[in-house]
């Protein structure tokens, strides 16, 4: 019987003396070699092309929204590639993540699938670089169309440190403004040294198509315009209504009328029910805040072990029955209602709160 052994790339089996693999051709070190049946079950797939070339073209801050994934126990293959990346671009961890990650996921971070990466990186270079520097019309129209706040709130949109591929419209506008805030984007976003070559294809597009970009903007002023004056009928509506209401009693009976406007002690007794009314409204809405406060507050739930929660592997037979538990515990631990949902680099607190649990479980 042919021994056989697996590959240190593609994982498929060969014959044991085989000195390169009949699928990709990678030269075997025997000293690489497990061929133990545990190393069958690790979950390995080779490298795609199109993922590689996806997160080179993503900011350091969606690369670490995906890595902290493995704080959740995700598997390795839901975040190889942004893992990848970051450690290309040499992204700094915290101690917390880079500890959790040894710990569950080292044993996939081979070295051949760290060049088999930079290998593939090197390769579609000029498919990357043809990404950063191609230019839509509809987006330059788009672009040239906003106010100066609008730039603005489009970049916070973004997040903080956007990629250039992603931002590379409204930057490109706003230094044909010349905006002072673009000083700022030049120390925070990744390859924007592209701007300098778009900026001649960008002001000849722009250039030809004012009469679209008039257009846009006038067309922008028009929808305001109409919303404004939608709002302003609205509330002309309303106040309208409100001097109906506080016209005096004219069309009451006489008697009632007279009664109403010459008896004091009846106006003093309403007034007094008015105020007694409104400070019984205000204690039920206080108790009724302080009780829902109260259950938002984050403690962690009496039945879930939050630690195993955290450490257990997503495949776990505890994570796969306790799942929706630990993630309501989590969440109430950090005092939030849906953890994964929570953008941790725009959270400092929260982060922090994540962070000292995940310490406590060391």
């Amino acid at each position: 019987m042919i021994e056989k052994k697996i590959c240190i790339s593609c994982r498929l089996e060969i014959n044991s003396d085989a000195l390169f693999c009949s699928k990709c051709g990678i030269k075997q070190d025997r000293e690489d070699i497990d061929i133990s049946i545990n190393r069958l079950i690790i979950p390995y797939s080779p490298l795609e092309v199109d993922e590689v070339l996806r997160v080179s073209l993503e900011s350091d801050n969606d690369l670490l929204n995906k890595i902290y994934g493995a704080f959740s126990g995700v598997e390795f293959e839901e975040f190889k590639y942004s893992l990848l990346e970051a450690r290309y671009r040499d992204i700094p961890f915290t101690n917390t993540l880079k500890k959790r990650i040894e710990k569950r996921y080292q044993e996939f971070i081979s070295e051949t699938l760290t060049t088999d990466f930079l290998k593939i990186k090197d390769s579609i270079f000029s498919k990357i670089e043809s990404k950063f520097l191609e230019i839509d019309n509809d987006k330059i129209i788009e672009a040239a169309s906003c106010t100066d706040e609008e730039l603005l709130e489009e970049l916070q949109i973004m997040g903080e440190a956007p990629s250039f591929y992603i931002a590379k419209y409204v930057i490109l506008e706003m230094q044909h403004r010349e905006m002072k805030e673009l000083s700022e984007l030049f120390l925070q976003v990744r390859h924007i040294e592209y701007v300098h070559e778009l900026k001649e294809d960008f002001q000849i597009i722009k250039s030809a198509n004012k009469l679209a970009i008039d257009l846009k903007k006038t067309n922008k002023r028009l929808d305001k315009f109409e919303r404004g004056q939608k709002l302003r009928e609205h509330n002309s509506i309303l106040k309208d209504e409100t001097e109906t209401l506080e016209e005096p009693l004219v069309n009451i009976e006489p008697e009632i009328k007279d009664y109403v406007e010459s008896n004091s002690d009846f106006k003093i007794i309403g007034i007094m029910i008015l105020i007694f009314l409104g400070f019984v409204f205000y204690i039920i809405t206080k108790s009724s805040g302080s009780e829902k406060s109260k259950s938002q507050s984050y403690t962690p739930t009496q039945n879930i072990d939050i630690c195993r929660c955290l450490t257990e592997a997503g495949n776990s037979n505890y994570i796969m029955e306790n799942g929706k538990a630990c993630d309501k515990a989590i969440s109430n631990a950090i005092g939030v209602e849906n953890w994964k949902k929570i953008n941790m680099s725009q959270s400092p607190l929260i982060s922090q709160r994540f962070t000292d649990l995940a310490n406590r479980c060391r």
